[in-house]
């Protein structure tokens, strides 16, 4: 597979796949039609993190969410199966073709887009609700005079005590609270997205008050 960066070389027309990975924006569709309409792509790849429902307005689309520690993604990218939102008979093919069995052992084909959008911004907004319940816990652990290390350590043995009885799915985030606003480009903005289209107390609890940190 050769890949080509559009940001340092201007190629000719019509290409196997574009991965899309630009910020989401409210013309984001717009941005995205451009794009194909200028190198004339037979699959659309999204790996942004986009409202629900936006990959179904770009036509030949699938998205599919990226999930792991920023900056450093490669690995993370490996490691996890593939979850592909938007497959279908015509265009599933040639996205196996893409895949690499050694990079990619497992691949998840699911049938509408939308699963892979909520899925990805589900996901950071879960991780920013244990980021907000993490403060909280440090804040009365400070009124009290408590030593946080020892809510870790608590945390830790009730991991192992689920893993050990094989129970996994009782695991819990174990979390320094952080000392300012939430910081990331993904926690904030994401679970503003999702609260947009439906709204909860928890999404809001995320965002409210804060300014996102670069």
């Amino acid at each position: 597979i050769e890949v080509v960066d559009l940001d340092r070389y201007v190629p000719p027309q019509d290409f196997d796949f574009m991965l899309v990975a630009t910020p989401y924006s409210d013309n984001f569709v717009d941005i995205v039609k451009e794009y194909q309409f200028k190198y004339v792509p037979k699959l659309t790849v999204i790996f942004s993190t986009v409202a629900i429902g936006t990959t179904a307005q770009i036509p030949n689309a699938v998205h599919s969410p990226v999930e792991g520690k920023h900056p450093n993604l490669a690995d993370s990218i490996r490691i996890m199966a593939r979850f592909v939102g938007g497959l279908n008979e015509d265009n599933a093919g040639l996205f196996m073709e893409l895949v690499d069995p050694v990079n990619f052992p497992a691949v998840v084909p699911l049938p509408k887009a939308e699963h892979t959008e909520f899925l990805k911004l589900s996901s950071t907004s879960l991780y920013g609700l244990n980021i907000e319940f993490a403060r909280y816990r440090k804040t009365v652990c400070d009124d009290l005079g408590l030593d946080w290390k020892y809510v870790k350590l608590f945390d830790s043995a009730y991991n192992i005590m689920y893993a050990q009885m094989g129970m996994h799915q009782y695991s819990r985030y174990i979390l320094e609270p952080p000392t300012g606003n939430t910081g990331g480009h993904c926690i904030v903005p994401n679970s503003k997205i999702l609260d947009k289209q439906y709204p909860s107390i928890f999404l809001s609890e995320i965002y409210k008050d804060k300014e996102v940190l670069h």
